[in-house]
C-alpha cells in the first residue's frame, strides 16, 4: 500500500460499459458499475428539450426546421432499432421513463439501441411524415449500405399521439392521392377548381417530389409498432373554444406556406385557402389536422397497415370504473393489475399474478385497482364511447388487427405511466423471443 501512495504514475483506464462488464486486476476479475442513463440525463437537462418542443410549435420560424434524429449510444450494428416518435407540442424528452427503463433492464439493453426522432409538431402532418421517414431512410443506408446488418431488420418503432399518426403512415403502402377526390364531402370546390389546386400543390413541390409525400411506402427495416394514445380518427378536442384558441398561435414557417400560398392565391374559391379540404392539407397546422373535421383526418382514417407489421395498440381511460368494469367483462379475467405483486417469469417478462387464475377467482374485489386490461374480445358500443383518456376516445385511438390491445388507467400522456412501461417491456420481450 504504502508502495502505490508513494508512486507519482497514475494509470487511468476507460471503459465502454456497453462493451466490457468486468476488468482483470493482477489476474483477478473485478465486475464494473455502471450507470447507462446518466449520460441521457445531462443530455436532457443541457438542451432542455422541454421547453424547444413547446417553442417549435408557437414560435413563427423563416423556413421550416427539420426533424432530428439522436442516437443515444453509438451505433451497434448487432443491436435492433427502437425508434421513438413524441407527439404533439413534445420532444424526446418525453421518453425518460421508458428510456430509463430499457436502459437499466440487461436483455433489452444488450438487444436494442435508442433512436429519437425530435421533430417541430406545427407543420403540416403530412409533411413531418416525409421528412421524418426521409430521415430514417437516410440513417440506415448511411450506417448500413447493404441492409445486412441486424440493426437493419426486425426495428420497432413506439409512437405517442401525433407521433402514432405519422408512425401510421410510414408502415402503410397506401397512394393519398387516390383518395384525394374523397375529400370533397360538402361539393366546397367545383370539378375544375379541385384540379387546379392539385395543380398547384404540383407547382409547390414538383410533382414528383409531390408524390413522395402522397404515396406512402412502408419502412422495410421495421417490423413491430406500438401505438400509443393515437388520435388516428381525430379528435374533438382539437375544435373546442379553448383550444381552437391555442390553434390561432401555432404558425406554420413562413417559407412554407409562401411556397404553396403562392400557387394558389390565384385560384377562386369558397373562403380561405386553409378552409378547402384540398388546400387544408398543406396550409393548416398540425395541430389543426388533429381535429376530427379536418381534410387530414379525412383523408388518413382508414389507412391500412401492411400485412408483414405486428402492431400493439396501448389506449388510455381516465375513468377508474369503467376500467374495473372492462377488467371483468374479459374472458379469464385477463388483467395486469397493480394491487397485486407483478412476478417475473424466466424471460424477465412481467405477468398478471392473475392471468392464469381460475374463472372463479377472477372477481374484483372492491379493493382492487385495475391498472391495465388487456383486450381479448369486442367491447360494446356503448362501452366504447364511454372510453376517452380525456383527449382521443378510444373510438379513434382502435385499430383492427392488432396484436393486442392494452387499455391503461389514466389521461392522455399514458408514456410516462409505469404500467405502460410495463406494458412496453413485455412487447419487446415478447418481439426478441420470436
Amino acid at each position: 500500500m504504502l508502495e502505490v501512495l508513494d508512486s507519482r504514475k497514475l494509470d487511468i483506464h476507460l471503459y465502454n460499459p456497453y462493451q466490457s462488464e468486468s476488468v482483470n486486476i493482477l489476474n483477478n476479475d473485478y465486475p464494473l458499475a455502471a450507470n447507462f442513463s446518466a449520460g441521457y440525463g445531462l443530455w436532457l437537462s443541457e438542451n432542455q428539450l422541454d421547453g424547444v418542443g413547446y417553442l417549435n410549435l408557437i414560435t413563427r420560424q423563416p423556413e421550416e426546421r427539420l426533424p432530428k434524429l439522436f442516437m443515444l449510444e453509438p451505433y451497434d450494428p448487432n443491436k435492433r432499432v427502437l425508434i421513438m416518435l413524441h407527439g404533439l407540442a413534445s420532444s424526446p424528452a418525453t421518453w425518460v421513463n421508458l428510456t430509463n427503463d430499457i436502459l437499466n433492464d440487461d436483455k433489452l439493453r444488450d438487444n436494442y439501441q435508442v433512436w429519437q426522432i425530435f421533430y417541430p409538431t406545427n407543420l403540416p402532418i403530412l409533411e413531418n411524415r416525409y421528412q421524418i421517414q426521409r430521415l430514417i431512410d437516410s440513417t440506415y443506408q448511411q450506417t448500413d449500405p447493404t441492409g445486412q446488418n441486424l440493426a437493419s431488420k426486425n426495428s420497432v418503432i413506439i409512437s405517442h399521439s401525433m407521433g402514432a399518426v405519422i408512425a401510421r403512415m410510414m408502415l402503410s403502402d397506401e397512394n393519398l392521392v387516390d383518395d384525394l377526390d374523397n375529400l370533397d364531402d360538402q361539393n366546397i370546390l367545383s370539378n375544375s377548381e379541385k384540379r387546379k389546386v392539385r395543380d398547384a400543390l404540383k407547382a409547390s413541390f414538383g410533382e414528383a417530389q409531390l408524390q413522395e409525400r402522397f404515396k406512402l411506402q412502408t419502412l422495410p427495416q421495421v417490423d413491430t409498432a406500438v401505438f400509443l394514445s393515437a388520435p388516428f380518427r381525430g379528435t374533438d378536442y382539437a375544435d373546442r373554444w379553448f383550444t381552437r384558441a391555442l390553434r390561432r398561435v401555432v404558425y406554420l414557417p413562413v417559407g412554407l406556406v409562401k411556397t404553396v400560398t403562392e400557387n394558389l392565391a390565384t385560384i377562386a374559391t369558397k373562403g380561405d385557402l386553409a378552409d378547402n379540404p384540398l388546400g387544408a392539407l398543406y396550409l393548416q397546422n398540425g395541430a389543426s389536422q388533429l381535429s376530427d373535421k379536418s381534410s387530414f383526418i379525412q383523408l388518413t382514417k382508414d389507412l391500412a397497415i401492411n400485412d408483414r407489421i405486428t402492431y400493439h395498440s396501448i389506449i388510455a381511460n381516465n375513468d377508474a370504473d369503467i376500467t374495473k368494469g372492462l377488467a371483468e367483462m374479459q374472458p379469464g379475467g385477463a388483467r395486469i393489475d397493480l394491487s397485486q405483486a407483478i412476478e417475473e417469469d424466466a424471460r424477465g417478462e412481467a405477468i398478471s399474478t392473475s392471468e392464469n387464475a381460475d374463472s372463479d377467482n377472477t372477481k374484483l374485489t372492491d379493493e382492487s385497482l385495475v391498472a391495465a386490461v388487456t383486450i381479448d374480445e369486442n367491447i360494446s358500443q356503448a362501452l366504447t364511447e364511454r372510453l376517452s383518456d380525456g383527449i382521443v376516445p378510444y373510438t379513434s385511438a382502435h385499430l383492427d388487427g392488432a396484436a393486442s390491445e392494452t387499455v391503461i388507467n389514466g389521461g392522455h400522456s399514458i408514456q410516462e405511466n409505469p404500467q405502460t412501461i410495463l406494458t412496453l417491456r413485455r412487447i419487446l420481450h415478447q418481439q426478441l423471443n420470436q
